[in-house]
């Protein structure tokens, strides 16, 4: 119960359900509908997480490369210094007080994004919601449950993470209102540290598993 626990509070803070809210409040129109954004943009990013998860890690433990000749650890391991460098630039533009989603999607694509018909896949899903650092995380989390008790346990965590994901975005104006300016402030310090702790962990696990080849 614990690792579904720590999946969860993994996910949710990676997967950053307030600062999608608020780029959607940013790029919608008046007459798009919130609720039908919301649950489009929601199914997509769980359909897109399951198979990175649980398709990718199938596949890069099974069929291994020239390039990677057997050694998929090395390749996990690759991704954890990768993703890790990319989390901790993302926590660390959250603390600073920036918006992390200004990483994905600048001025200019926010402009085009509102000319848009339809929103929920791209921008909102992709890149808003599901960007490198979201990708990697899954990627890592993927490899590490080997066990079907493992596989189960992630899998509830990556539907709850993505329920709360689906409310967030569904209430988005309520949520942004409730919690204010400060709220948000607050929520977007802790949220940074949070993947700056986890970005660090992955980054050093991944050195360790390199320096293990040389």
């Amino acid at each position: 119960m614990s690792k579904i626990f720590v999946d969860i509070l993994i996910l949710i803070t990676v997967y950053n359900p307030l600062e999608a809210a608020i780029v959607l409040l940013s790029i919608k129109n008046e007459n798009d509908d919130v609720g039908k954004i919301a649950i489009k943009s929601t199914i997509t990013v769980f359909v897109l997480s399951f198979l990175i998860v649980f398709v990718s890690s199938f596949l890069f433990s099974h069929l291994h490369s020239d390039f990677i000749n057997g050694n998929e650890n090395l390749y996990i391991s690759a991704v954890k210094v990768i993703g890790g460098a990319i989390l901790f630039w993302v926590g660390w533009i959250m603390v600073s007080g920036k918006r992390a989603s200004n990483l994905v999607l600048n001025k200019k694509e926010k402009k085009l994004a509102k000319e848009k018909e339809d929103i929920s896949i791209i921008p909102m899903a992709v890149p808003v919601i599901l960007g490198p650092g979201v990708f990697t995380t899954l990627l890592v989390l993927g490899d590490r449950a080997k066990s079907m008790i493992q596989k189960e346990e992630l899998f509830i965590a990556l539907v709850f993470s993505v329920f709360v994901m689906y409310l967030t975005l569904r209430y988005a104006q309520k949520v942004i209102s409730f919690l204010g300016l400060h709220g948000i402030r607050i929520i977007s310090i802790f949220t940074g540290l949070f993947i700056m702790f986890v970005a660090v962990l992955f980054f050093a696990n991944g050195v360790r598993g390199i320096l293990t080849f040389v």
